[in-house]
């Protein structure tokens, strides 16, 4: 079984904030839970950032997560275990727009449109990662 960690759950741009010293905060904790520890980067990097910019960061991003938890103690995670946790990570983050559409209110254009973006940005990043090949056949 791969490691786990606590994870925040919801890690989005509307829960971060960044001062002015380059510190960052990350508030609302409500669905904290144990997940494969890129699950947090995968709903990040899937829900917030648009797919071209995704994908100039993205590798890079998922190195440095990886670098930084084996000088953290993580032993015997490989890099394309990583990797695979956050493909696998980046196919589950499809059902948060996915629900979040199914419960829409269609007067509410802005909870429309974020939908959208988030629904696009989900498929964008299954597409690119080939995520299909991660479910058993």
């Amino acid at each position: 079984m791969p490691p786990r960690t606590i994870v925040h759950g919801d890690l989005r741009y509307d829960n971060v904030f960044f001062g002015a010293d380059g510190e960052m905060a990350v508030c609302d904790w409500q669905i904290v839970m144990r997940a494969r520890g890129p699950y947090d980067v995968a709903y990040f990097l899937s829900q917030s950032v648009n797919p071209a910019d995704r994908r100039a960061i993205e590798m890079d991003i998922l190195h440095r997560y990886h670098e930084k938890r084996l000088e953290r103690g993580v032993a015997g995670y490989s890099f394309n275990q990583c990797f695979d946790d956050y493909r696998t990570s980046a196919m589950f983050c499809l059902v948060y727009p996915v629900i979040a559409g199914g419960n829409l209110d269609l007067a509410n254009e802005r909870g429309a449109e974020l939908v959208t973006a988030l629904l696009d940005r989900s498929i964008a990043t299954i597409l690119d990662l080939d995520c299909d090949e991660m479910i058993p056949a």
